[in-house]
């Protein structure tokens, strides 16, 4: 039993890092939308500084690729984040009805939800 204690707590522990360093994922994400929402804007300026900056920048890295790169942060924010938010017990239940339940009702709530949403979900994710 000890051992699985370890390797519970060793697991806690790993998930809980990569979530902490996927988080930074987030500041990431505000600011390439920025800099593609900004640059999107500037192409319509009528500052030609504006403009030419917004042309120079579409020819590195249009906006197109800028858009990618949201969508590759926000996988990374959501898939990463996911454990750690479970492991941390901060993700999304019906409290409502939960709060109301005996310990026993709780854990059996917790284990349909995860054999029945989380690990079709992983296997989806995974295939």
């Amino acid at each position: 039993m000890e051992r699985l204690t370890a390797l519970a707590t060793a697991l806690d522990r790993f998930v809980i890092g990569i979530g902490r360093v996927a988080a930074w994922a987030g500041l990431l994400l505000v600011l390439v939308t920025i800099a593609d929402v900004t640059m999107r804007s500037a192409t319509q300026s009528s500052w030609e500084f504006l403009r030419a900056l917004s042309a120079a920048q579409q020819r590195v890295f249009g906006s197109t690729q800028l858009q990618k790169l949201e969508w590759h942060l926000h996988t990374v924010l959501f898939l990463s984040c996911l454990g750690y938010a479970y492991v941390k017990g901060a993700h999304v239940r019906i409290d409502l009805v939960r709060e109301r339940l005996g310990i026993r009702a709780k854990a059996w709530i917790e284990i349909l939800g995860v054999v029945f949403f989380l690990l079709p979900f992983c296997a989806l994710v995974i295939t």
